[in-house]
């Protein structure tokens, strides 16, 4: 997600001067007037009788859209098509933003948010923090599971309070699982802060029943099993246990203690991947600094062992490239025998360092066969690494990376290039930042040429770029549903 008002203040004091450009493209227009629904829609049984709705929009489930929130917690989405944004979801009942995640197939977004899409389904006209699933198009918007429970009961205070596990709670991302039938998500209704799985059609699975808190899920890679962290307590120095459930609701750890390798406690964890259908990779931490360790964590054996520790430095969050059998996590703030970019593959008992330069960050491309890294001695220069290959500097400076579904296209700023790094074209505007693709395109945001405090929003299609939609710099954050 990408928030419109950090990237314009980044943009205007940002060092990095991007030329002006001129393009006979005509610029976006203002936001049109919304097509929202009616104070009261129906029963999402009736759905064909709402007369709040405008003519009706296709999915566009193999085209892709925009995903936005303005800045009174309401949800919209935006086409290429030059349609009217669409309301998804109305302005929250405090303002926040809600939290929201597309199905893989992009037919079905779910939404955490305190404000209630069919008021007719309100928990006795009381607001409460609640999932929700709706059709992409904007139809059959169903509430499936409150998240908090009703204030008359009130939290459980063994561990945490209602001040602090309300904000945990409302600020999740529910996970959708990689076939799109079960989101995951955490939900307090019953007091505590268990894991739940809903499936597609809105039946929910408790999966934890415990006193303490439960974060983070992460499917495996083919959906067989879900992984979560467990705390004792929401403070920094609180332990850390890892659980591990089936796709069923049936646990299969129910909560393994997380430890380095001198059997220090672990309080946080740097990145978590999926390698296979039973094996993750953890970037294991102590305190509020930085990793110290990576483990390899087998859900069949219940069993760890170490891949790399460092106590002087810093261990970046791993990454794991499917396509090329790769870990990959850099090392920095130590020695500088032991600083630089480290690699693993399954066969190996250990890592082993790749390029004695750190990198500041790193990236996998969609098919995990090309790294792409910056090195905190040249920030201004973007590596990029085919494992096949080998490894070269772009002339790029811009960061983050975005390729294209097919893997054939990196946009980095304003720049797209091919897999190998070779330069295609320049995308007009002042000031370009990439938002993401979409089956349709690269939707990418630029400065108003009328200095506006706003946003531009353009999709390029390959020829030319396209307006969207001007965006007001209040608004929240920014999602592109890729279709399919």
């Amino acid at each position: 997600m990408v928030r419109p008002r950090l990237i314009a203040t980044w943009f205007v004091y940002s060092l990095l001067i991007v030329a002006c450009r001129a393009d006979p493209v005509a610029q976006p227009v203002s936001i049109p007037d919304p097509t929202t629904y009616s104070q009261s829609p129906p029963d999402h049984a009736a759905q064909e009788a709402h007369t709040g709705l405008a003519a009706p929009i296709p999915a566009a489930s193999s085209s892709g859209f925009l995903l936005y929130s303005r800045a009174d917690g309401s949800l919209w989405r935006a086409d290429a098509s030059g349609q009217a944004p669409r309301q998804l979801a109305p302005p929250t009942n405090d303002g926040s933003i809600p939290r929201w995640a597309a199905s893989p197939d992009s037919s079905t977004i779910a939404i955490i948010t305190s404000g209630y899409i069919a008021p007719a389904r309100q928990h006795n006209g009381v607001s409460t923090t609640a999932l929700w699933l709706i059709r992409a198009d904007g139809t059959e918007a169903r509430k499936v599971l409150d998240l908090l429970p009703a204030p008359q009961h009130g939290l459980a205070l063994d561990l945490y309070g209602t001040a602090q596990i309300a904000p945990q709670i409302a600020q999740q991302t529910p996970v959708w699982s990689p076939d799109g039938r079960m989101v995951a998500v955490i939900s307090a209704n019953n007091g505590y802060a268990d894991l739940y799985l809903v499936s597609h059609d809105g039946e929910a699975t408790r999966v934890t029943n415990t006193p303490e808190l439960e974060q983070a899920p992460l499917w495996s890679p083919n959906g067989g099993q879900l992984s979560f962290l467990i705390r004792s307590q929401l403070e920094p120095q609180a332990t850390l246990r890892l659980g591990v459930a089936q796709r069923d609701g049936r646990l299969l750890v129910e909560g393994a203690p997380l430890t380095f390798s001198d059997q220090t406690a672990v309080t946080d964890l740097n990145g978590r991947a999926w390698i296979d259908g039973h094996t993750m990779v953890l970037g294991l931490q102590h305190g509020q600094l930085c990793a110290n360790e990576v483990q390899l964590f087998d859900t069949a054996t219940i069993t760890s062992r170490s891949l790399y520790a460092q106590k002087r430095g810093c261990i970046s969050a791993p990454q794991w490239g499917a396509g090329a059998g790769l870990l990959a996590f850099g090392v920095s703030g130590g020695e500088s025998e032991d600083n630089g970019l480290y690699t693993w593959t399954p066969d190996a008992p250990y890592a082993q360092r790749y390029d004695p330069r750190p990198p500041l960050e790193l990236a996998w491309n969609p098919a995990g066969d090309t790294l792409l890294y910056r090195q905190a001695d040249a920030p201004d220069r973007v590596t990029l690494w085919r494992i096949e290959a080998g490894a070269q500097q772009l002339e790029v400076a811009a960061w983050p990376p975005h390729w294209s579904p097919d893997g054939r296209t990196l946009a980095l700023g304003d720049h797209l290039l091919d897999r190998s790094g070779q330069p295609r074209t320049t995308l007009p505007g002042a000031h370009v930042m990439p938002l993401g693709w979409s089956a349709a395109g690269l939707y990418f945001t630029t400065l108003p040429d009328d200095e506006a405090d706003a946003l531009d929003v353009w999709l390029w299609d390959g020829q030319q770029r396209l307006p969207v939609l001007r965006l007001p710099d209040d608004s929240g954050p920014i999602d592109v549903v890729p279709g399919r």
